[in-house]
């Protein structure tokens, strides 16, 4: 005796207890029961309000049957899309990613460089700043040693401005 007529006794006997009514779809039964949509593995489906089946009876359509003859069932198409629509929402979201990483590093370019001529304009800035103040202390040096210093009346002036011609 074959497996399937084992099965389909246990699902003649199932079907009774619960519906009070003899199975007339045998015939159906035997394309079914290989289908892997009909498979024990396969996720159960939520229960309406109207259904009576308990949650928690066991699947005897399944039993005997051999797993490794039939894979598992294949996702649905709505799971299908679901997984596609993540995928693609993940692979924006790398892509932006990647987009806002390479504006960063050519902001981060271009902030170097105008870091770079602003430092250069700086170096330069402070090299006329020094060549100026040079200047004025030229001409200050100068100033000192073209004062007659015979013309000051105040003996501590008169030292200082001779201390300051030493320095010069």
């Amino acid at each position: 005796m074959s497996m399937y007529f084992t099965v389909e006794a246990k699902a003649d006997e199932v079907y009774f207890v619960e519906t009070k009514t003899k199975f007339n779809l045998c015939y159906c039964f035997r394309i079914l029961a290989r289908h892997p949509k009909w498979k024990p593995s396969a996720p159960a489906k939520k229960k309406g309000r109207n259904s009576k089946v308990a949650a928690s009876a066991p699947n005897p359509i399944g039993e005997g049957i051999n797993e490794e003859e039939f894979p598992a069932r294949p996702a649905g198409r709505k799971f299908a899309k679901e997984q596609e629509a993540t995928r693609r929402k993940w692979e924006e979201k790398v892509e932006r990613l990647i987009a806002l990483h390479s504006e960063s590093i050519a902001k981060g370019d271009e902030r170097k460089k105008l870091l770079k001529k602003t430092m250069e304009s700086n170096v330069l800035v402070a090299k006329a700043i020094r060549e100026k103040n040079a200047v004025l202390q030229r001409t200050q040096d100068i100033k000192v040693l073209l004062i007659d210093t015979s013309l000051i009346a105040d003996p501590v002036s008169r030292q200082m401005m001779l201390d300051l011609k030493k320095e010069v």
